[in-house]
């Protein structure tokens, strides 16, 4: 319940400021699934749709509103993740991480986008998906 209680305490003020921006981040998970964790996945799916449906209601009060899906990142709770089902199927360690360096966005990358959704520069953008 995190996002919409974020959502309904700063909304007021957004919509006073004439000029809020507000990013949801959801997760590819609760988009397209799937996800190793039903829990996770759902919360992911309803950041999802509360960030589409506030982007609908708040557009015309001067506030915009967007949701970011990103992909794997990597974290030292995914790498954990990531390492332990490598250890699980017997797997290689160091393959499990190489393919995270070169196949998994960081936080920086997401931060990056956040900045550019918050910028002047998306003025237009309501609602936008980034899935990776």
């Amino acid at each position: 319940i995190g996002p919409f209680l974020c959502a309904k305490y700063a909304t007021p003020l957004l919509v006073e400021s004439n000029r809020g921006v507000m990013v949801i981040i959801a997760s590819g998970a609760g988009v397209i699934g799937p996800s190793s964790s039903l829990a996770y996945g759902a919360s992911k799916g309803g950041a999802n749709g509360l960030g589409m449906t506030l982007a609908g209601h708040l557009s015309e009060r001067g506030v915009r509103v967007n949701v970011i899906c990103p992909g794997n990142i990597v974290t030292d709770m995914k790498m954990s993740v990531d390492i332990a089902a490598a250890q699980r199927k017997g797997a290689s360690v160091e393959a499990a991480l190489e393919n995270a360096r070169q196949h998994y966005g960081t936080p920086l990358g997401v931060a990056r986008i956040i900045a550019f959704m918050i910028s002047d520069e998306a003025d237009y953008l309501r609602g936008n998906l980034f899935t990776r």
